[in-house]
């Protein structure tokens, strides 16, 4: 634990650290996602009520699809992952996890706290494979859900091209979603 605080303590901005490429937080390959109508077809009795993205800046980025929820049939499904694309080709997904409906609990570290969506603290970390994969992910909690934003790019890179996908943009898109 010590490793990811460790930088949040002595840098402020995002926690860097390196992660397993067998880690399961790296977003699943797209190929494996499933379009709307199979995911209504799944197996899973679904307990989260996924937030509607139409106002948001998940608008302007292109849907790629579900990843599927692996629930046997009749069980309870309580999060949902999404994926996207931006127009620089760099995967995004919201994942949607209501925590409330298992009463489980969030329990998050203060330290590692370092960064504010809406009234909500968050965590926002950078996270690199041995391989050099990449990945940037912004946590929050509301009431009931769990919201988390991973960018499969450095959103501290300097920008390769004219558009900036910086910390700012992710940030804002996650106010977006208005939690």
């Amino acid at each position: 634990m010590r490793r990811i605080i460790e930088p949040v303590l002595s840098g402020g901005g995002p926690a860097r650290v390196e992660v397993d490429e067998l880690d399961a937080g790296w977003p699943r390959d797209t190929s494996e996602l499933l379009a709307p109508a199979a995911r209504a077809a799944g197996h899973g009795r679904q307990q989260v009520l996924p937030r509607e993205l139409g106002a948001s800046g998940f608008a302007a980025l292109q849907f790629l699809g579900y990843a599927a929820d692996e629930a046997a049939r009749g069980d309870v499904v309580t999060s949902v992952e999404r994926y996207f694309r931006r127009e620089d080709g760099v995967v995004v997904v919201l994942r949607e996890w209501n925590y409330a409906c298992g009463a489980a609990a969030i329990f998050v570290i203060r330290e590692m706290l370092n960064a504010k969506v809406g009234s909500h603290p968050g965590v926002l970390s950078v996270e690199t494979s041995p391989s050099g994969r990449v990945r940037s992910s912004l946590t929050w909690q509301d009431s009931h859900t769990e919201y988390r934003i991973t960018v499969l790019d450095d959103v501290d890179r300097e920008p390769a091209g004219a558009r900036r996908y910086g910390r700012e943009w992710l940030l804002g898109l996650a106010e977006s979603l208005g939690t």
